[in-house]
């Protein structure tokens, strides 16, 4: 499956919310599922770009996880790229920087829209999620211009993280 697969479905039941959810009988399950094909589109998308552009050794950390969720280290090395280039370049740091801030927003309200059935969603939650992939995709066509040891230290970096979370969760 594409990521411009997801994209499209994701456009579809946006551009067709009220008749998807007349035909159902229920807008909010409509924009629960909108709020996740966003999150997945640019989850996805950002996934496979790395994927392309990192080194052979570097592109199985990102298949393999080594035991760390993958959405967990996702945004962690977005937020370690910004890090690695912040003095060669500052502008494009602060859009990794908030790629990574808003692709952990999504994935948080995709999770609330998922299990949390008792809070409601709404079509604020679709207008914030469709903010949150503006802020997120301008740095996926940045990835394949950067050195290709910068996505790979940043991933390494992000797994280190996420290993240290998943310990203090199991504390």
């Amino acid at each position: 499956m594409l990521p411009s697969e997801v994209k499209k479905l994701a456009q579809y039941l946006w551009d067709n919310k009220i008749t998807i959810a007349n035909a159902i009988k229920n807008m909010e399950v409509v924009e629960r599922n909108i709020v996740g094909r966003f999150y997945y589109y640019v989850y996805l998308e950002i996934r496979e770009s790395l994927k392309v552009n990192l080194f052979k050794e570097h592109r199985a950390l990102i298949e393999e996880g080594k035991g760390v969720n993958l959405h967990c280290i996702l945004p962690e090395t977005l937020k370690a790229i910004s890090s690695l280039i912040r003095n060669q370049n500052r502008e494009l740091s602060l859009k990794f920087k908030i790629a990574a801030d808003s692709l952990r927003d999504l994935r948080k309200l995709r999770n609330d829209c998922d299990y949390k059935t008792n809070i409601f969603i709404d079509d604020v939650a679709c207008q914030i999620a469709a903010n949150k992939v503006l802020d997120i995709l301008p740095i996926v066509v940045e990835i394949p211009n950067l050195d290709r040891n910068i996505p790979g230290k940043s991933i390494e970096k992000a797994i280190e993280i996420c290993q240290e979370f998943k310990k203090e969760k199991q504390r």
